[in-house]
């Protein structure tokens, strides 16, 4: 029940809901690394960012995508990897790439799709070793 009172909390802070397969990766994972990506969620240690944090830090580098739902999951390089949530459905919500000068890009379908694809890079990168 902790767990996801700390959700609610996440979601209340940012004033969105999460899709059911975001809130089951934080139930299960809170956070985790798949193929040396930081996927967000809630703060793990001291100083660990957390999906509150990323996605303001992203709303104040970007004023003009005020009043579009996204919710930034991952850095990666110089970008944001966001959930999405204006284009979801029942069970989840598409991801978007998203730079301090660029429009909002579709990057892979979904979270599930996205960590699927992370460990099987992993895995086939292990099994070549």
């Amino acid at each position: 029940m902790e767990k996801i009172n700390q959700i609610i909390s996440l979601e209340v802070a940012l004033g969105l809901h999460f899709p059911p397969s975001y809130r089951q990766f934080l139930q299960e994972q809170g956070s985790a690394v798949t193929a040396g990506f930081k996927v967000l969620g809630m703060p793990t240690e001291a100083g660990a960012m957390s999906v509150v944090q990323a996605t303001e830090l992203l709303r104040k580098r970007r004023p003009d995508l005020q009043g579009r739902k996204l919710v930034v999951i991952c850095f990666k390089e110089e970008s944001a990897l966001c959930l999405d949530l204006d284009r979801r459905n029942q069970e989840d919500a598409f991801l978007a790439e998203v730079s301090d000068i660029t429009k909002p890009g579709t990057y892979r379908d979904t979270i599930p799709v996205f960590c699927l694809t992370k460990e099987a890079i992993n895995t086939n990168l292990e099994l070549a070793v």
